[in-house]
């Protein structure tokens, strides 16, 4: 598999488009001129296209950078209808053509439809991926994945599944994986 080449996050004072001012913080994530932004940061800008990070198709971050960013943006969802307006969008587009922000209500709505729907998508998931076989299933029944599994049945770089497993732990640690990859090791 081809190894793609990635960009490093802007840090905040080196936006080209984004007018912020010049102020020694970022006026939406406060971080000091010279740090990279918090996740998720509205002020952001790609460093491809210098477009606003979490409203960029240009997929250039490392893929761990990236997860991060729209798990930021998944947290600030409060309700379906905030989810549904952010990405509303997003069902008008391939798959290779989806923000940040598109991705993170698209994740959000996945993990707040009621648990019969969640369990159809579950089943379709598996319908376009009947090679992904759990490794192992833990003591909550849960199905276990290798990021080899995951890599081989999605045909994904291993490290790049390894770097988004690792971005998607929580303050504590936690993987925090989406359905229907209940869990990564």
């Amino acid at each position: 598999m081809k190894s793609k080449s990635y960009y490093a996050r802007l840090p905040f004072g080196q936006e080209q488009r984004l007018n912020l001012g010049f102020g020694d913080t970022c006026p939406v994530c406060n971080v000091k001129r010279g740090q990279e932004h918090e996740y998720g940061c509205m002020a952001e800008e790609c460093p491809l296209c210098h477009r606003p990070i979490v409203d960029c198709y240009c997929e250039c971050l490392q893929p761990g950078d990236a997860m991060s960013i729209t798990l930021a943006i998944e947290k600030t969802f409060t309700c379906m209808d905030d989810a549904y307006n952010a990405g509303a969008g997003a069902g008008k587009r391939n798959a290779d053509t989806l923000t940040p922000t598109d991705k993170a209500a698209m994740a959000y709505v996945m993990k707040n439809v009621p648990p019969e729907m969640q369990k159809k998508f579950e089943s379709g998931f598996f319908e376009l991926f009947p090679e992904l076989k759990p490794s192992s299933i833990n003591e909550k029944g849960e199905r276990m994945y290798s990021a080899n599994d995951i890599a081989e049945a999605l045909g994904m770089d291993k490290d790049v599944v390894n770097e988004m497993a690792h971005a998607m732990r929580d303050e504590d640690g936690v993987k925090v994986i989406p359905r229907p990859l209940a869990g990564c090791h």
